[in-house]
């Protein structure tokens, strides 16, 4: 898990991108909260990756949020496939 945590970390600036974009183009947009469920493969890609829940109702957005997602590469590890059932994304407005 904390391996997983260091992969988003390492794309944060990707996901603050996708987010501040949607802040610009959507009036009134606040912080919020959307979770993901996620499958990792033992080359580390991401093989499956869908929206569990949104607090922003934007689809354009979280469909750019889950592509990103499944371009991620967390690296081989010598493990099982990994599925991460309920993986927060929160976006805190500057």
């Amino acid at each position: 898990l904390e391996e997983i945590q260091l992969g988003f970390d390492r794309s944060k600036h990707a996901f603050s991108a996708i987010f501040s974009r949607a802040a610009r183009e959507t009036v009134g947009m606040r912080a919020g909260r959307v979770v993901v469920s996620l499958t990792i493969a033992p080359d580390g890609s991401v093989t499956r990756c869908e929206l569990v829940s949104s607090a922003f109702g934007h689809p354009e957005l979280e469909q750019k949020l889950l592509r990103q997602i499944r371009q991620m590469n967390f690296g081989a590890k010598n493990v099982p496939v990994y599925t991460l059932p309920n993986y927060p994304i929160d976006y805190l407005p500057s």
